[in-house]
């Protein structure tokens, strides 16, 4: 089944019910499960299970048994869901803590993919050459202002990360 669809009808039973609707996955599984919980008006149950967790650890969750002992003991947060615009189509897509367009994007794909073979370390930095020396700008569109940026990093709520490089 497709996972947006699964997240509806998982949505539809929890407002039946009264209930929350719960995921567990990375950031992009949860950003999906993010926007079908405020179509249906439902609380949002994050439990980390996908490669960074970022969202999921900024909420302190770092553990299923984290989210598990927070939905059981009613502990919940509030946080702002932002949303950003295709320039190209015109589509609007919701995005939780972080989205980022042009060189970031292109880093992460390489560095997974690379990854599995030399570790995560060593193929960051494999991948940083990589893409410094192969990237190109995109356009983009702020605040009704067109630019051209080799990389635009957003975030929304509070972000924090581990490593060298200032968040």
């Amino acid at each position: 089944d497709d996972l947006a669809e699964l997240l509806e009808k998982a949505a539809r039973a929890a407002a039946e019910e009264g209930g929350a609707l719960g995921v567990c996955g990375g950031d992009g599984t949860v950003c999906l499960a993010a926007a079908v919980a405020l179509r249906h008006r439902l609380p949002l149950a994050v439990f980390p299970g996908g490669p960074r967790n970022h969202f999921a650890l900024d909420l302190g969750c770092e553990s299923v048994e984290d989210t598990s002992a927070a939905v059981t003991g009613g502990q919940a947060a509030t946080v702002d869901l932002a949303r950003r615009t295709d320039l190209a189509d015109g589509t609007a897509s919701p995005f939780l803590n972080t989205f980022s367009i042009g060189s970031y994007p292109d880093l992460v794909r390489v560095r997974e993919r690379w990854s599995r073979r030399v570790g995560s370390w060593p193929a960051g930095v494999l991948a940083a050459v990589h893409v410094l020396r192969t990237c190109e700008p995109v356009d983009i569109e702020v605040n009704g202002r067109r630019r051209s940026v080799w990389l635009l990093f957003a975030g929304n709520c509070r972000y924090s990360s581990w490593g060298p490089a200032p968040v």
